[in-house]
């Protein structure tokens, strides 16, 4: 990955609003997203734009060399604006950052592939026989094509129908065929894969879970090849999710642009003693409503590298089950449970008495240890309980041996979005806990003097009956909301009727509702000498 420090993104002015610049996709035109528009103009400027040989620009040329597309798009795009663009439209947005770092301040990509064709080392893309028999019918019969690839943009879709309908209409305009193989051709000449983790400003990848043109598979190869980056598979979507699926696509825009842009997490500043005694309070029950933590747990400890530490702390350890393990895996090393919620502790040694040789009840910003004393620092989910992750990551280093390793998981940014959209519907309070962003961490671990070995992210989507049902799992481990400037005592029963029918927009095809973990892996080190 990069070792460039990301550019931070500049929380808004009040009375600023960001541009949000709309560039469709091959074959299509402007007007594919009256929807999407009409619902983000509520928070932000909206500029939509037809390509050269597309709706109201059909009768240009489209730029045959990438200079002079790259020229056309600076010419119409806005220095500051944020960039969403669908299929091609999303393929030049990402190449258009690489080639102007510092120009965009944000880019969404929908149904978006980084490399459009396969490739020997890339198995997700369109074969070459296709996209030669899709060439040859465009030239042979334009309209005749343009109709076959509005039914193949709308297979599987969930509104397959009339997906298939909307988009037969919003075809591009007629055009001469050469022009419409000129973007084609663009399109499959891009091969983007090796610039995604140098891009430098937030980035949201929209993809359909059934989209039969930009394999859904592509999500995973975006999480690992750009870690920074958000990543969203829309259920029961094909390869037009924002008219599938309009509202949804436009609550994650949105939510993603006003968590970048939003005022730094000093606002939603959290009571250490809340945070314990939250987590004091789940101990019992703890075990029984924790498969995810466990999950997240055993991917961070596959993570560690050979080694043979003296002394291992581990940090928020709850009620102890991966200090036991720690113990286990590491049987000659003094293992250390630390948790700021003494109920947490009771309750593992309660449990597993003898397992862990000790048990501390500390916080992670003032740890009770001496200076390089502490071999290999474990840590899963604890770190977003601390109100920034800068002091607890300074203390880490403090504690660490020089050439001593952290394990830390924690949240990213994307978890609970669906909550916080949903809650957005209904109120202005503050309901969810708030995440630190994948760059927000690097920069934070780099300023403690920790070296960024590894990050990883995976996203984890349990799935629920209704609201009332996550929420219950939140209180069950101690999870949920926190945050000053929270709202004093329980929603009512219409505040729950109403975030019950705003998280509708999101639900699985089975009628469930997601609710996104971003778990977020990294493994640091503190430099020798």
């Amino acid at each position: 990955m990069s070792a460039a420090a990301p550019v931070v993104p500049v929380p808004l002015a009040a009375a600023t609003r960001l541009r949000v610049v709309l560039l469709h996709g091959w074959g299509s035109r402007g007007e594919v997203f009256a929807a999407l528009a009409e619902a983000l103009a509520a928070h932000f400027d909206v500029l939509v734009l037809d390509l050269p040989a597309h709706g109201a620009a059909s009768g240009e040329a489209f730029p045959r060399e990438e200079a002079a597309l790259l020229g056309w798009m600076r010419e119409r795009i806005p220095a500051g604006a944020v960039l969403a663009g669908w299929s091609l439209g999303g393929a030049l947005g990402l190449r258009f950052a690489q080639a102007f770092p510092g120009h965009l301040a944000a880019l969404v990509t929908i149904a978006t592939s980084p490399c459009f064709l396969q490739r020997e080392d890339w198995s997700v893309g369109m074969d070459a026989a296709s996209f030669e028999a899709f060439r040859a019918g465009l030239l042979a019969d334009a309209q005749a094509q343009l109709e076959r690839f509005a039914a193949l943009q709308a297979h599987r879709d969930l509104r397959q129908r009339e997906l298939a309908r909307e988009l037969r209409a919003l075809a591009a305009a007629p055009a001469h065929p050469g022009e419409l193989l000129a973007a084609l051709e663009t399109l499959a000449r891009l091969d983007l894969r090796a610039a995604l983790a140098a891009l430098e400003l937030p980035v949201l990848h929209v993809l359909g879970e059934r989209d039969a043109i930009v394999a859904p598979q592509v999500a995973a190869h975006y999480a690992r090849l750009q870690p920074r980056a958000s990543v969203w598979l829309v259920p029961g979507a094909a390869h037009a999710p924002f008219l599938s699926r309009p509202a949804a696509v436009a609550a994650r825009v949105t939510d993603f642009l006003l968590t970048c842009f939003a005022t730094p997490l000093a606002a939603a500043a959290r009571s250490k003693q809340d945070v314990a005694r939250s987590f004091g309070r789940a101990a019992a029950g703890y075990e029984r409503a924790a498969a995810l933590q466990r999950t997240i747990g055993e991917e961070l400890l596959a993570l560690a590298p050979p080694l043979a530490p003296a002394r291992v702390l581990d940090i928020g350890s709850g009620t102890g089950h991966f200090s036991a393990r720690l113990a286990q895996r590491f049987p000659r090393a003094g293992v250390i449970g630390l948790d700021l919620a003494e109920g947490m502790l009771r309750q593992a040694r309660a449990v597993a008495p003898g397992a862990v040789p000790s048990w501390l009840c500390a916080d992670a910003e003032r740890l009770p240890l001496d200076e390089a004393s502490i071999d290999l620092v474990y840590s899963s989910l604890a770190l977003q309980w601390c109100e920034a992750p800068g002091p607890a990551l300074a203390e880490i280093a403090r504690v660490l041996v020089p050439g001593g390793q952290a394990l830390i998981a924690t949240l990213g940014d994307d978890t609970l979005w669906e909550l916080r959209a949903a809650w957005r519907a209904v109120d202005d309070g503050v309901h969810v806990n708030r995440f630190e962003s994948v760059a927000a961490l690097e920069r934070a671990a780099r300023a403690a003097g920790l070296t960024v070995r590894v990050v990883g992210q995976k996203y984890h989507l349990p799935a629920y009956p209704d609201v009332q049902g996550l929420a219950r799992e939140l209180r069950a481990i101690g999870a949920h909301n926190v945050n000053a400037g929270r709202p004093d005592g329980l929603a009512g029963r219409g505040a729950w009727r109403r975030l019950q029918s705003a998280y509708a927009l999101f639900a699985n095809p089975d009628g469930t509702l997601p609710a996104t973990y971003r778990a977020l892996c990294l493994r640091l080190e503190k430099p020798r000498g």
